[in-house]
């Protein structure tokens, strides 16, 4: 299988598969087409990439609000302060010009919320209220938009509501279909509310099928080994352990 972009001619993916001919194969050949389409079409996928390229010479004052919402991500995988205004403001004009994109509003809110935890300088003291008013417009256009409920389940980690961080990531991983990043994502959020042993096993599903991935799914993991450094702690310094799950997320006036 090949994906050539026609406009350079560059071959952006290729992939060989080996499936068995003959009657009652049905099932291999579906299996097939879930790697294909879980390789090219998820949002950190093939042809997300292959686009990255062309956003870059377009410049983000003319962006769609589709293209606006792949600069986002592409800021999501770097997470650099340089580009996060002009990433901001091409969001926002996204969502103005086109108002019933779903997609749009929950990748404007993943940018507030970034702002929110600090990720990204000069957040205001409301940036949780605007994050969450972004992600109820994301989910009320869109009720299976696994993305935005991952980022619901990141607000209420935010403010310690744990229990209700953890039915997002279970209806984010409900709604992802096998996409490896929101796959990751849903792993990532079981991870930090404190279940590690999910949360891992999600992660390296969908570090299996699409390496590249935004590097931060690994913190996830980076929980998973805080836990085991408590059981090595406990037997070297003879204490008890101490939770890791949510002194990461402060809300406002604690951070």
């Amino acid at each position: 299988m090949r994906l050539i972009d026609l406009r350079s001619g560059v071959l952006a993916w290729a992939e060989h598969f080996d499936v068995p001919c003959g009657v009652g194969q049905l099932g291999s050949h579906e299996k097939v087409v879930d790697r294909i389409v879980t390789s090219v079409g998820d949002l950190f996928g093939v042809v997300a990439a292959a686009v990255a390229p062309y956003l870059r010479n377009k410049g983000s004052a003319r962006f769609t609000g589709f293209e606006a919402v792949l600069a986002t991500l592409q800021y999501q995988c770097r997470l650099d302060s340089a580009s996060f205004p002009q990433v901001l403001k091409a969001a926002e004009r996204g969502v103005i010009e086109n108002p019933d994109f779903g997609f749009g509003w929950a990748a404007l809110a993943a940018l507030h919320l970034d702002l929110m935890c600090g990720i990204a300088g000069g957040g205001s003291r409301d940036e949780s209220k605007q994050a969450q008013a972004y992600i109820k417009r994301a989910l009320k256009i869109n009720p299976n938009c696994s993305f935005a409920h991952f980022l619901q389940g990141i607000h209420h980690l935010f403010h310690s509501h744990v229990e209700e961080a953890i039915q997002c990531a279970d209806r984010a991983h409900e709604l992802a279909q096998g996409m490896p990043f929101e796959v990751g994502a849903a792993g990532l959020l079981m991870s930090l509310g404190g279940d590690q042993q999910r949360g891992q096993a999600l992660i390296n599903q969908a570090l299996h099928i699409s390496p590249r991935l935004p590097g931060w799914l690994h913190w996830g993991s980076a929980i998973s080994a805080l836990g085991d450094g408590d059981a090595f702690r406990r037997g070297a310094l003879g204490q008890e352990p101490q939770n890791h799950g949510l002194p990461l997320f402060l809300d406002q006036d604690q951070a």
